[in-house]
């Protein structure tokens, strides 16, 4: 609202990792379907890695692992701006983005 800055805590609430639900809820896609340039019309999560500067992450990981592969996780790609799956233990490219819960009390309209 103008000049007015509010300080927020973030005191009790825990960052999290964005999971495969929000991704295909917010970018109208189906995490698994493997479509190179999916997240073409989501590139606000491509910002800060490797798309933008290449001395960033190759992408970030998401928060679900894959059903049917143990050890796999789902991850956005950012070469070629899908949402595929890796084995997580193996894939030192990526980095995380957290995301923090902030209840909508606290947020000023």
């Amino acid at each position: 609202t103008g000049t007015e800055y509010i300080d927020f805590s973030y005191e009790g609430y825990s960052a999290r990792l964005l999971t495969t639900s929000e991704v295909n809820s917010a970018c109208n896609i189906t995490v698994g379907s493997y479509t190179n340039g999916e997240l073409d019309t989501c590139k606000y999560l491509l910002e800060n890695t490797y798309y933008s500067n290449s001395s960033l992450k190759y992408g970030w990981w998401l928060e679900n692992p894959h059903s049917s592969y143990a050890g796999n996780a789902w991850y956005v790609n950012v070469f070629s701006r899908n949402v595929p799956n890796y084995l997580a233990s193996n894939y030192g490219g990526n980095g995380v983005r957290p995301a923090i819960e902030v209840p909508k009390s606290k947020i000023s309209y």
